[in-house]
């Protein structure tokens, strides 16, 4: 049963004015709801599917949380979390579409923002190989 005082507050969530926020805002709140899902009220068919999601939104308010409370120029070591999340939320994507497809479900219509997002992980982790010391943001 949903209990939704269980649920953060909204001041606990990203905001602001810009293109993204809408999306850092609702992975936010996904990700609280998720979080608080009990594993016995899970469907044994649809565990694989709801770990997934879960890695997903995990990684993708981690890797969100960076780059929007990062500075213009992001520490190597912030940079290489950036990369890791990153390329984690975009391995989840791809994991959930592939167990959606094996399942026979609709297709996902997330793919500009996604195709957008690996190139913004791919040039920050060309920056770290790089070695250097601060990345753009």
């Amino acid at each position: 049963q949903f209990d939704a005082s269980l649920l953060p507050r909204l001041r606990n969530f990203p905001r602001g004015l810009g293109k993204g926020f809408d999306a850092a805002l609702l992975g936010a709140w996904l990700g609280s709801v998720v979080d608080n899902v009990q594993d016995g009220d899970i469907p044994e068919c649809e565990k694989e599917l709801f770990r997934v999601v879960q890695f997903g939104l995990r990684s993708t308010n981690k890797f969100f949380r960076l780059i929007y409370c990062g500075k213009l120029w992001l520490p190597r070591s912030v940079a290489e979390q950036v990369v890791r999340h990153g390329w984690n939320m975009l391995e989840a994507y791809q994991g959930c579409a592939q167990l959606a497809s094996r399942k026979q479900r609709s297709l996902w219509y997330m793919r500009p923002k996604v195709h957008m997002q690996s190139h913004i992980v791919r040039d920050l982790e060309y920056q770290v190989l790089a070695g250097c010391d601060h990345c753009l943001n």
